[in-house]
C-alpha cells in the first residue's frame, strides 16, 4: 500500500491538474501533503466542479442525463469519502472519472459479460440514446480565436528567450 510522502514529486501530476483547476493555494496546500483528509477535501471539491460545470455548461440534455451524472458524482464523493489509503482514494477517483467522462460521451458501456472488446469503431460509436454535439456561438468564436492569438504570442516569446 503506498503511503503518502512530504515530496513534491509524489503525485505531482494530480497537483499540478488541481492547480490549474483552483490555483496557487490548491498547489501549496497539497505539494508536501500527507495527510488523507485533506485530499479527500481537494478530490471532494474538483468532483463539485464538475457537477457545478455539468449544470452551467451543458444547456441541451434530457433530465435523465443530468440525474445519472448527478448520482455518478455522488456515488463518487461517497467512495472517497470512505477510502482509508492513498491507493485506494485514486483508485477510487479514477474509476469514476472513467464512468463520468463516457456517461458525458453519451454513453457509459456495461460489457461485464463480454470476454473480449477491441477498439473496433463499432464498439465505440456511444450515442445509442444521446449525442454530443459542441457548438460555438459568435462570440464563443472570437474569443476561441483571441485566445488561440495569445497561446501563439507567447509561444513565440517563450522561443525568442531561447
Amino acid at each position: 500500500m503506498t503511503e503518502f510522502r512530504a515530496d513534491i514529486s509524489q503525485y505531482y501530476a494530480l497537483k499540478q491538474a488541481l492547480e490549474e483547476i483552483f490555483g496557487k493555494d490548491a498547489w501549496y496546500e497539497l505539494k508536501e501533503c500527507t495527510s488523507l483528509s485533506k485530499w479527500k477535501k481537494h478530490l471532494s471539491k474538483l468532483l463539485a466542479a464538475i457537477r457545478i460545470s455539468i449544470h452551467e455548461t451543458v444547456r441541451l440534455a434530457d433530465a435523465e442525463w443530468f440525474e445519472e451524472a448527478d448520482a455518478l458524482i455522488e456515488r463518487s464523493n461517497s467512495a472517497i469519502k470512505g477510502a482509508k489509503s492513498a491507493d485506494e482514494l485514486f483508485s477510487t477517483l479514477s474509476a469514476y472519472l472513467i464512468r463520468i467522462v463516457f456517461h458525458q460521451i453519451g454513453f457509459r458501456p456495461m460489457r461485464i459479460t463480454m470476454k473480449k472488446v477491441t477498439l473496433a469503431k463499432d464498439y465505440w460509436r456511444l450515442d445509442l440514446y444521446r449525442s454530443v454535439q459542441y457548438v460555438q456561438t459568435l462570440e464563443q468564436i472570437r474569443a476561441a480565436e483571441q485566445h488561440r492569438k495569445r497561446k501563439l504570442e507567447g509561444a513565440e516569446q517563450r522561443s525568442n528567450l531561447d
